[in-house]
């Protein structure tokens, strides 16, 4: 649920014209906020994921060789193990077709995982409520 923040009145005469003005802002609740933080944090953690496979995905174009190549290779060979064999042909001219498919995937997952709940926990967010009067003066 929304909390009210704040509420402020202006009055203004001018031009034979009295004016008021009534703000009324409604922030959003706690829930949303750390539903808005698990969000962006799924987020944060599959853009390493996705990185880490685009490394890949180079790193096997090229042939690279050496200590980080298989330190890269090591970390993300678990991430890419369930898309092994999806496709006849793993690797198509030396591109790693299941990092590809990998990064596809998750991404998938996570919007679908963050649209869920969302939907589940979400409420209806915070909005602004102005409301103005004006009356000519007498």
């Amino acid at each position: 649920m929304a909390v009210e923040n704040k509420r402020e009145v202006r009055v203004a005469t001018d031009d034979g014209y009295a004016r008021r003005e009534s703000v009324v802002e409604y922030n959003p609740s706690t829930r949303n906020v750390v539903l808005n933080r698990v969000s962006q944090f799924l987020w944060f953690v599959y853009a390493i994921v996705a990185v880490l496979l685009m490394f890949r995905i180079v790193f096997r174009l090229l042939d690279a060789v050496g200590q980080f190549v298989t330190l890269v290779y090591d970390i993300t060979s678990p991430m890419v193990a369930p898309f092994i064999g999806i496709l006849p042909q793993a690797e198509a001219g030396g591109f790693d077709v299941p990092a590809f498919v990998a990064i596809i995937v998750y991404a998938v997952v996570i919007w679908a995982l963050t649209t869920f709940l969302a939907i589940l926990f979400k409420d209806s967010g915070g909005f602004r409520r102005v409301v103005r009067q004006e009356r000519v003066r007498e």
